[in-house]
């Protein structure tokens, strides 16, 4: 169940986290290849969505080498 006190998502954040809830943990790159089908978004427009999901409390992240893994939080 999640927690009611986490910020809402936007519809593509909630896609966006659908796709992270099914592969547990992600890169940006693997969020953007699966939504691509659906709607092609640039890089940086990923990573700034993932940040901000982080920010709102529904992800967390570690870091191996220089990518950002994603999971939910």
């Amino acid at each position: 169940m999640i927690n009611s006190t986490l910020v809402s998502l936007s519809p593509i954040q909630r896609e966006l986290m659908d796709i992270i809830w099914e592969h547990n943990e992600v890169t940006a790159s693997q969020v953007r290849k699966v939504y691509s089908k659906r709607l092609d978004l640039a890089r940086n427009t990923v990573r700034t969505m993932l940040m901000r999901m982080e920010k709102k409390g529904w992800l967390k992240h570690r870091v191996v080498g220089r990518t950002f893994l994603y999971t939910p939080a």
